[in-house]
């Protein structure tokens, strides 16, 4: 019973660190994302601008 408590505890400390770094890389996926999505906006602003 000792041996499966350790494992278990081992597992969710695991999973604990795991989910962190998870968080983590979303986070910095979201603002990644939010700055590509801003970037090409005053491209194309320019572009239309410059056709009309």
């Amino acid at each position: 019973a000792l041996r499966s408590n350790a494992i278990h505890r081992r597992i969710q400390a695991t999973a604990a660190t795991s989910d962190n770094t998870n968080e983590q890389d979303k986070s910095s996926m979201d603002t990644n994302q939010k700055s590509k999505i801003i970037v090409p906006l005053p491209y194309q602003a320019t572009r239309h601008s410059s056709k009309i």
